[in-house]
């Protein structure tokens, strides 16, 4: 039984929209004290945006109910969620996010709350691609779970360059041919040498 502060979210209000799925909410309650300490604590021994999202994934998700079976798609709107209502009792209310601007080299003040934030949908047509051309042959594509995502990621992370394998880890984990052993290797070498402008066009 969730407690009162545990958010319930139908997954049809997900960007995913409910596509995949095969249950109808995922609940999702704040971190306690202890939890975001050890979040905290490896997140500032992470090395690059990869390793940071595989620490957001494994703190905030994966240990949610069905929380290997969260589409990838909705990650993003669902860690923002999660970190949202751990340090906010009130998600009408405003949280102040401070940053430097890259652009006057300032420190700014940014004001959100859950409702002005917002998620691109999944595209309708999207759901209609079942395969995609890669090197001249076809390979037949999907939106994978988290929990793929993860055990991917964990396989394949040395095979692709570090400044942009978060970036190409997304494209690839939609590749069926990844959760194949003997298909794996192939799959990171032709994306790596193809003109990946072209893959979804």
């Amino acid at each position: 039984m969730p407690s009162a502060e545990t958010l319930i979210i139908p997954v049809e209000k997900l960007p995913s929209q409910g596509y995949g799925y095969t249950f109808s909410t995922i609940e999702v309650p704040p971190l306690v004290y202890a939890d975001i300490l050890e979040y905290q604590k490896e997140l500032q021994g992470s090395k690059n945006s990869l390793s940071d999202f595989l620490i957001m994934l494994k703190h905030l998700l994966l240990p949610l109910h069905n929380g290997d079976r969260i589409s990838l798609y909705d990650a993003t709107a669902l860690l923002s969620l999660r970190s949202f209502a751990s340090v906010c009792k009130d998600l009408t209310a405003p949280m102040t996010i401070n940053y430097l601007c890259p652009i006057h080299n300032k420190q700014e003040q940014l004001q959100v709350t859950m409702e002005n934030i917002s998620f691109g949908k999944l595209d309708k047509a999207f759901k209609k691609i079942k395969a995609v051309k890669l090197k001249d042959k076809e390979r037949n594509i999907f939106i994978p779970t988290i929990a793929q995502f993860n055990t991917l990621a964990n396989s394949i992370k040395t095979l692709l360059p570090a400044n942009n394998a978060l970036r190409y880890l997304y494209i690839l984990s939609m590749f069926q041919d990844a959760y194949e052993e003997d298909k794996v290797t192939e799959l990171v070498n032709d994306f790596m040498t193809a003109d990946t402008d072209d893959i979804f066009t």
